[in-house]
């Protein structure tokens, strides 16, 4: 006997509608760092059990459905003769480009390697702009069916790129600039937040799960949490740039830039998020903070 449970959510929208409709949501970076922090943390090493954390990795290894992330993200796009690839045509040069930069497609393979081996914690695995339904005071995350294990960075990366996506659109749709400050300082909070909330979770629980084991003291506890954090900002800058190339050269086009009509517009916003896109896969693990990563955008 299986039981399913629904829930009528109205006046809810999609969350990337809302941002092409210029909507502000006060609480929505309050509601995604929980979200990320409490999911991510619960489900990791940090908190579980070996034994516990590997039953569960077992649970979820058989989705067939990781293996079309690897391909639609980090594989297709960069293939000239994949014909599930489209793009707006007056971006043949930054195209190839793109495919031609074996830098960059070497960046773009090294987070393929970490997506198939890393089992940080467990994804909802879609967890962009699509896959959310908000107003003002509330918000569901829906469409867990690419649930899986992976690196934390590859989890946030997905909002962070596709809030990205939001953010590079928004000259097509004439909400204003300052609405464009909007969500890149939702994209700060996001983060800041999460890194506070994710932090507190360990500090609480720091007797809990089997790793990191060895250390002793709360101050080495938060040397390592520092060291680990890094290394989740560092993979969701990379992670969110790969993300942004997949939605504009690859399958599965998205409303943010599909929606604007005028071609020579969308190709111009297109363009923009391509170049940022390169920008974060090749420099954004020289960066510290969120701050300095968007701040070529806040120039």
């Amino acid at each position: 006997m299986a039981t399913m449970i629904m829930e009528y959510l109205s006046p809810h929208v999609i969350f990337r509608l809302g941002i092409l409709a210029g909507n502000e949501y006060p609480n929505i970076s309050e509601h995604l760092s929980s979200f990320l922090a409490q999911s991510l943390f619960f489900t990791s090493d940090l908190y579980l059990s070996s034994v516990a954390k590997h039953e569960l990795v077992q649970r979820f290894s058989s989705n067939v459905l990781r293996h079309l992330t690897e391909q639609v993200i980090f594989t297709e796009p960069y293939q000239r003769d994949c014909p599930n690839n489209r793009h707006t045509p007056l971006l043949d040069d930054i195209v190839e480009q793109i495919r031609s930069d074996v830098a960059l497609k070497m960046e773009v393979s090294k987070l393929k390697h970490q997506f198939m081996c890393e089992k940080d914690a467990l994804l909802h695995g879609d967890a962009h702009t699509g896959s959310m339904l908000i107003t003002r005071e509330e918000t569901k995350v829906f469409d867990s069916e690419f649930a899986c294990f992976g690196p934390m960075g590859f989890e946030i990366g997905l909002l962070v790129g596709n809030m990205l996506i939001g953010y590079f659109s928004q000259p097509g749709h004439n909400n204003g600039k300052e609405y464009g400050i909007w969500i890149l300082d939702q994209i700060i909070d996001i983060w800041n937040k999460f890194t506070t909330k994710f932090s507190t979770l360990w500090a609480n629980n720091r007797n809990a799960g089997n790793d990191y084991a060895l250390v002793e003291t709360e101050e080495e506890r938060k040397l390592v949490e520092q060291d680990y954090l890094k290394k989740v900002f560092h993979d969701t800058i990379r992670f969110s740039g790969a993300v942004i190339i997949r939605r504009i050269l690859g399958i599965a086009h998205v409303q943010d830039f599909e929606f604007i009509e005028e071609v020579e517009a969308r190709a111009s916003c297109e363009r923009d998020a391509l170049e940022f896109a390169i920008y974060l896969l090749k420099e954004g693990k020289e960066k510290e903070t969120i701050e300095q990563v968007l701040l070529p955008l806040t120039n």
